[in-house]
């Protein structure tokens, strides 16, 4: 895991455990669906009143025409390459729905046999939300 982080003393006001969980999620998501002996990369950083969390893995992908499903309860992006995986299609409707009760948001760009990156948006202050 290579973790990239612009400002180490960026503090945000926020709900340190669902922050928690969703790195988790991110970063257990990562390191189940990446190749043997490839990278997972963290960075951090702010823009524009927002902490900025992106997690990119060099994995097998999801397929675009799930992208648009992927982060609904119990989804998953079930092909030849994840049946082998253990999980219950929780982790990215969990991300989302913390993301959001922070005033935040979720992006998730990925190729098939390439990779995934998800970006996390959470506001500095998320008590205004």
């Amino acid at each position: 895991i290579a973790v990239k982080i612009a400002d180490e003393n960026l503090k945000i006001f926020a709900d340190r455990r669902a922050v928690m969980q969703i790195t988790l999620n991110l970063l257990s998501n990562a390191v189940k669906f990446s190749r043997p002996q490839s990278e997972v990369e963290v960075e951090c950083a702010s823009s524009n009143g927002f902490v900025v969390l992106r997690v990119r893995d060099h994995g097998i992908g999801i397929p675009a025409h799930k992208l648009p499903t992927i982060t609904n309860p119990f989804e998953q992006a079930a092909n030849q390459y994840t049946r082998g995986h253990e999980g219950s299609g929780l982790g990215l409707s969990i991300t989302k729905e913390l993301a959001e009760l922070h005033g935040g948001s979720i992006h998730i760009e990925s190729t098939v046999d390439v990779g995934t990156m998800v970006t996390i948006r959470l506001p500095l202050d998320a008590s205004k939300t």
